[in-house]
């Protein structure tokens, strides 16, 4: 619109500019005419020049001495300004563009970040998890040699410990299972900033409920046997009362009791729950690469560091589950 502005005006100038050098042709000539019957012929050199000589040569000085400041006026300098305000409307452009591209850009690598961040997050609870169960058996182990010693309260504080432990090992679960139901959404984000997912698509952890169920069942029949062996005792029973319904500091229970009485059935659910939803993050990512597939056309894809930092963690939970699978839980009787 503007430029067809701009073309208007430098035809209307251009149109005035005529207009008047036509003027002044017709003033040049009337003074050369004048000019011309007052001087009337004379010679120029070799050639003689008629009165008329004056007409034509007032009309041509005429017509130049004003057709050429007006045209520099109205058509040279509007050509010159619009030729410059397109170059500035193009400079304008590209660097608009650039600024566009540096913002996707940066956009792409935020939305990667935050997919790598929730993997970091959810890796670092993995590891933690081999941890919470070598913890818990130590503690099993303590509570039994407290309890051959006849230490009575120091046996409920290794009970409590382990408990506390097993509430951990499941947090973490719930926390895993938290970061894989928001992994498809923040991959589906980092597409939409025009990122190719294939390098961060997968979530790392990765976990078979099947394979780490006997330890925990093992792990929470063992101690709940050594809580109820040890209630059979006067001594170590009156302790239990002492404690058993004040508040402890086990992760989702209110106290040692309700930790000893759901601890089994609690974690065997958390274990399963994640199992379930790492199995669905799965088929999501596998739909969300087979859309990006059809269409990965100007898709660019991660930064080389966070490709490099996504084969990393997935190569490190790797290697915790194999941890994990292989953890056992010994055997620590009471009784004999």
């Amino acid at each position: 619109m503007r430029e067809l502005v701009d073309a208007i005006g430098t035809f209307i100038g251009g149109v005035i500019a005529l207009a008047i050098s036509v003027l002044a042709v017709v003033i040049g000539a009337c003074i050369g005419a004048v000019i011309g019957g007052l001087v009337g012929e004379f010679t120029y050199g070799d050639h003689k020049m008629p009165p008329t000589s004056g007409l034509v040569g007032g009309a041509i000085l005429g017509g130049l001495a004003v057709a050429i400041p007006l045209l520099s006026i109205y058509v040279v300098g509007p050509l010159r300004d619009r030729a410059r305000d397109a170059a500035y409307r193009r400079k304008a452009a590209e660097d608009a563009s650039q600024r566009a591209r540096q913002a996707a850009i940066a956009q792409r690598v935020q939305a990667a970040e935050a997919v790598l961040t929730n993997s970091r997050n959810a890796v670092a609870r993995f590891e933690s998890m081999p941890g919470h169960v070598t913890s818990a058996e130590a503690d099993a182990g303590r509570a039994l040699a407290c309890y051959q010693d006849g230490a009575f309260s120091p046996f409920w504080s290794a009970i409590e410990s382990a408990y506390s432990h097993l509430a951990e090992y499941r947090a973490c679960a719930e926390a895993i299972e938290s970061c894989a139901r928001a992994h498809p959404d923040l991959v589906r984000a980092f597409v939409r900033a025009q990122g190719d997912p294939a390098a961060v698509a997968g979530f790392p952890v990765t976990l078979n409920a099947e394979s780490v169920a006997d330890t925990l069942e093992a792990a929470t029949q063992s101690l709940g046997t050594m809580v109820y062996e040890a209630q059979k005792q006067p001594t170590f029973a009156q302790i239990w009362e002492q404690r058993r319904t004040t508040a402890a500091v086990i992760t989702g229970f209110a106290n040692l009791e309700q930790a000893v009485n759901r601890m089994g059935s609690s974690i065997t659910s958390s274990i399963r729950s994640l199992s379930a939803s790492l199995e669905g993050t799965h088929t999501r990512m596998e739909a969300i690469v087979r859309e990006s597939s059809a269409v990965s056309v100007g898709l660019a894809g991660a930064q080389q560091d966070q490709a490099m930092a996504m084969r990393e963690l997935t190569a490190k939970a790797g290697q915790i589950k194999a941890e994990i699978y292989h953890q056992t839980w010994g055997h620590y009787p009471i009784l004999g």
